[in-house]
């Protein structure tokens, strides 16, 4: 029976919608075949997608319930899994760990999680022989540096600390003045901080390279060195008072469900298997949003 110590793990940070659940599915495709790797997924809205498209993803190949399963996917209920008091969390990572026995874990926090606090929790007295921490991911879209409320979102800045490696997502959608902008907030960030700079990569019209793939799997000494560099880890521990109730509501079949915290709102729904949707119609009403 494999013994579960030391298991290297990532952490893949970034605003909503920035591109990390793409990335994981990239890394879960780089996997070796002779190791079992492990996910944990937490996204802010009640109506988990994330998870689902992962499972989705891979179940075809590597949802058997028995030895040759290499892949598992395990998804924290809405809200913030990285809440130090988030007893959820270390429920489902308890139970993800005995089950999967991985060689690796990776954690996809929701784009509001607070990544200081994950990151205590991984470090605490519970998990020091059991989980390695490798190489941070954050991932920022260039083109949100010029809006003020991503900007000044404290949450995202944590991020950016908290990172050993940082990626530029989709930049095939960037205009010239987006990458400079990138580059002076994550300096003005470090330098704030007192932290060295740290490795910036950018994904290629939405594909992740190997070389990136790499430096989360096999942490060069550089980044290693960075981790150990001074970072002021003051948490910022979300506002309870602003995170409202969640409400659900059951209604001819389908379920509806909201959540809001941090100036962000979520809504989602389900419904049932009896309900069908003209693809065309739907990518028309999406489009339609701006």
């Amino acid at each position: 029976m494999r013994l579960i110590k030391a298991v290297p793990t990532n952490i893949i940070t970034g605003a909503l919608g920035v591109g990390k659940t793409s990335i994981i599915k990239q890394l879960l495709k780089s996997k070796p075949a002779n190791e079992r790797w492990a996910v944990l997924v937490n996204e802010f809205g009640e109506i988990g997608i994330d998870g689902a498209l992962l499972t989705r993803t891979f179940s075809k190949a590597d949802t058997q319930n028995d030895d040759s399963q290499t892949i598992f996917v395990r998804e924290v209920p809405g809200g913030c899994m990285c809440c130090a008091s988030g007893l959820p969390m270390q429920i489902v990572l308890n139970q993800l760990l005995a089950t999967a026995k991985p060689h690796r874990l990776l954690i996809e926090p929701t784009g509001l999680g607070h990544p200081k606090e994950l990151i205590e929790v991984l470090g605490s007295e519970y998990y020091k022989d059991v989980i390695r921490l490798d190489t941070i991911l954050c991932l920022i879209d260039a083109r949100k540096v010029s809006n003020p409320k991503w900007r000044t979102h404290q949450t995202f800045q944590d991020q950016v600390q908290v990172a050993d490696l940082i990626v530029a997502t989709k930049n095939d959608l960037y205009d010239t003045q987006d990458m400079p902008q990138l580059m002076a907030y994550l300096n003005q960030i470090w330098a704030t901080s007192e932290l060295e700079p740290r490795h910036i990569k950018v994904a290629m019209d939405g594909e992740v390279s190997r070389e990136i793939i790499g430096l989360l799997c096999n942490p060069t000494d550089s980044i290693m060195h960075a981790k150990k560099a001074p970072k002021r880890l003051s948490l910022s521990r979300p506002n309870q008072a602003s995170n409202q109730a969640i409400a659900q509501q059951v209604t001819n079949k389908l379920i509806k469900a909201t959540n809001s915290g941090d100036g962000y709102y979520s809504c989602g729904w389900i419904w049932s298997s009896d309900h069908w949707f003209d693809y065309e119609e739907v990518i028309q009403l999406f489009n339609s949003i701006e």
